[in-house]
């Protein structure tokens, strides 16, 4: 069975773009290349503009069912 992980936080919306790029260069770089890592994904999400400055966040990853990942 794989293992599905996500992370979520909320990020301001006028740092988006860099922070999606540097989560891609660096965390979804390194969860690719483990063994086992069936496939990592970034998504974020805009708030809606008139109440919030910020927008959601998500980092998902899917990795064969190893015992080393459970925490």
């Amino acid at each position: 069975m794989a293992v599905l992980r996500e992370w979520r936080a909320e990020i301001r919306r006028e740092l988006k773009h860099e922070y999606v790029e540097y989560v891609r260069d660096t965390g979804i770089a390194e969860y690719r290349a483990l063994p086992g890592n069936l496939g990592a994904v970034v998504a974020t999400r805009d708030l809606d503009e008139e109440r919030s400055k910020s927008c959601h966040f998500e980092l998902v990853d899917r990795q064969q069912s190893d015992p080393d990942l459970r925490g």
